[in-house]
């Protein structure tokens, strides 16, 4: 996979890290998401991509079997993590991480939109 892979691999363990502290609710550490992310350049649809597929995975790791999810080895953490989230903080997620990767196709500010989504979730 080369490259790719390695972009893929990136944008991995920052989703997995953006979910981590986005449980613990801090606005310094949310802004600092944003300010990480915005540094992706390029690879921005792509760590947003997969933050969505992350996402998804996390707000239904309480409702089904954990070998129902695509990153089975997360269920316990995100399990834990999400009792700081109602279900509907968790669906509205969707929807502001389409809308960021919406305005970042569109060629947005990125560092806004990013500050928007990680602040809002």
């Amino acid at each position: 996979l080369g490259e790719r892979g390695e972009q893929l691999e990136q944008s991995l363990d920052l989703g997995f890290g953006a979910i981590a502290v986005l449980g613990k609710g801090e606005i310094g550490d949310r802004l600092k998401l944003a300010e990480v992310w915005d540094k992706l350049g390029e690879t921005l649809p792509l760590a947003l991509e997969v933050f969505a597929l992350l996402w998804r995975d996390f707000c239904l790791a309480d409702l089904v079997n954990s070998e129902d999810l695509l990153f089975q080895e997360k269920a316990g953490e995100w399990r834990r993590l999400s009792a700081c989230f109602n279900h509907d903080r968790l669906r509205r997620g969707m929807d502001r991480i389409a809308q960021t990767r919406r305005y970042v196709a569109g060629n947005a500010n990125n560092r806004l939109s990013l500050e928007e989504l990680f602040l809002g979730l």
